[in-house]
């Protein structure tokens, strides 16, 4: 297992890119939106871009459910937002998918053992 070095740039890198991933999925993010959230059978355009959050989290005023584009890619592509898997599969695939540089480092031997270990 690797980790990521430059972690926390690289979320708040892909952050930003919310509108831009939704709008890939065929969400127009201009104007309010059908709720991504699986649970919310939504036949309104009640979700949207929250601006106040410079535009990196979405809400839907219908359930209440706010994400950002992480919970986006797990709602509409099931990619997982928590654990060694978010790192491993959601970052990494978004940030190439951006253009963004995520650096590897290989985790030294104790950390291996450590790993394995539990």
């Amino acid at each position: 297992m690797s980790r990521v070095q430059n972690f926390e740039d690289v979320i708040n890198a892909l952050k930003p890119r919310l509108s831009d991933y939704l709008n890939e999925k065929g969400i127009n993010t201009k104007m309010n939106f059908q709720c991504i959230h699986p649970d919310h059978d939504d036949s309104t355009a009640s979700a949207g871009i929250v601006a106040k959050s410079d535009f990196t989290k979405w809400h839907c005023f219908g359930c209440n459910e706010s994400g950002d584009i992480f919970d986006a890619a797990l709602y509409l592509e099931g990619l997982p937002n928590a654990g060694p898997d978010f790192v491993e599969k959601t970052v990494t695939s978004l940030a190439v998918k951006y253009g963004i540089e995520v650096k590897i480092k290989e985790p030294t031997e104790e950390e291996k053992y450590r790993i394995d270990a539990f």
